[in-house]
């Protein structure tokens, strides 16, 4: 029995470590539902402090701690990555404040914030709500039910988001295939685990309705997966015409250059001979000075001759 109770507190956090991995090598949590992180944050905090009233297998409570602080590192992740390459504004909410509730604008944007501390404020918030309300109805067997119920209710509306979104989409890519597998084999394990042990009846609806789910998932993943060859296909071609697009640039840019090149000794070609010009026109200009200059020399010299013969 120690073997099951070890799968059952690791092994339902395996499908977040390849989505975790997904993330951070594609840098992207587009394919990503952030409300499957706080699904399973509120059921799993609820569900800590519904054993504390219903003690129940302890196994149960260390996969509660296990995947909450899984999903708490998975949140911080995909908000690093936010969406790819798209411009995010940048939320307000970028420090821990337990005042955040007050605002209006903090639950407009519920569960949509760009900053980790707006998460760790509602959490906070639920912790000290419910940690209020478990010692005022500490006996109480009908609130006990009541949250038990409210824990489980919300993690089984788990693949629910993930669903609605491949179905907006029309395609399931960004989403690990891994994941997928591992909800629907842990399902089966803690659907039978939840029987076996004879768990609260909240457990055991759940488990069976996080089936349905699965299934639901993988019949809308098959469907769509020609969309999801169609776009990476799309994807091929947009980088190769991307890539052509700029060798034709690198190319023209090289043609420019070398026109420009030739212009340039073409301008330096005209400066010299225009040069040559010039100084041939200077010389001829000298030379001509300096014969009219003897020939004024000339006549001066003739008209002294001639006056000195007269006298």
């Amino acid at each position: 029995m120690f073997i099951f109770d070890i799968g059952m507190v690791f092994c339902p956090i395996i499908g977040y470590l390849d989505q975790y991995r997904t993330v951070w090598k594609t840098h992207s949590s587009r394919g990503f539902s952030l409300v499957i992180c706080g699904i399973l944050l509120f059921s799993n905090i609820i569900r800590i402090f519904f054993w504390a009233l219903e003690r129940f297998n302890h196994a149960l409570l260390f996969q509660a701690i296990v995947m909450s602080t899984m999903q708490l590192l998975l949140l911080k992740l995909c908000l690093k990555y936010l969406n790819g390459d798209e411009t995010v504004e940048k939320s307000q909410f970028c420090k821990f404040n337990l005042l955040y509730i007050f605002n209006k604008k903090y639950w407009n944007e519920f569960w949509n914030w760009t900053s980790f501390s707006a998460y760790i404020v509602v959490l906070s918030w639920l912790c000290i709500v419910i940690s209020i309300f478990n010692f005022m109805f500490l006996q109480s067997e009908v609130y006990a039910n009541a949250l038990g119920t409210l824990a489980l209710g919300i993690e089984a509306a788990l693949g629910i988001p993930q669903l609605l979104k491949i179905k907006k989409q029309k395609s399931s890519k960004g989403f690990s295939k891994t994941l997928l597998f591992t909800w629907v084999v842990g399902d089966v394990f803690k659907s039978g685990y939840y029987v076996l042990t004879f768990s609260p009846y909240q457990f055991i609806l759940c488990g069976f309705f996080q089936l349905f789910t699965d299934f639901v998932i993988i019949f809308l993943c098959i469907y769509y997966r020609k969309n999801d060859r169609t776009s990476s296909n799309k994807f091929t071609e947009d980088i190769k015409q991307e890539i052509n697009n700029d060798n034709l640039l690198s190319i023209k840019i090289a043609v420019d250059s070398k026109e420009k090149i030739n212009d340039d000794i073409h301008t330096i070609d005209i400066t010299e001979v225009t040069k040559q010009e010039i100084n041939y026109n200077s010389s001829g200009s000298i030379d001509h000075s300096e014969v009219c200059n003897k020939e004024m020399n000339n006549d001066i010299t003739k008209t002294n001759i001639i006056s000195e013969d007269t006298k």
